[in-house]
């Protein structure tokens, strides 16, 4: 989550927080120091396996799992959410929009709060 910060800071600031995270969960010990450049690109070669993997691994296996069942099934039943809800800013793609509006129309049912952000547009916005 850190590294998404670095998508709305720019020059010494971003130099100094991509080493920051490096250091912090990347590098090995005795290992070389990076240029910030190179820490920056792990960084998001990182983020980016980490994403995949939520989202073809430990996702599937969550909604696979039968204690999820009660929640696939109110998502299953849900009527598609108000559009309106969502960030009026925010275009999803045509892949996610369904999936987006089962979420809001699902957030109504839900005893919890529920939030999302888009990881993949610069500064991660909160949409919903």
């Amino acid at each position: 989550m850190q590294a998404f910060i670095l998508d709305v800071m720019f020059g010494e600031d971003q130099e100094e927080e991509a080493l920051k995270i490096y250091y912090e969960y990347l590098a090995l010990p005795g290992a070389r120091s990076p240029e910030a450049a190179e820490a920056l690109e792990r960084i998001e070669v990182e983020t980016a396996r980490a994403r995949d993997h939520l989202a073809t691994t430990v996702l599937p296996a969550v909604l696979a799992d039968p204690r999820s069942s009660p929640l696939v099934q109110v998502a299953a039943e849900v009527t598609p959410g108000d559009p309106g809800a969502i960030w009026p800013n925010h275009e999803p793609s045509q892949a996610l929009r369904g999936w987006l509006s089962a979420v809001v129309g699902v957030s109504d049912q839900l005893e919890v709060g529920i939030t999302v952000s888009d990881f993949a547009s610069p500064g991660n916005p909160l949409v919903f």
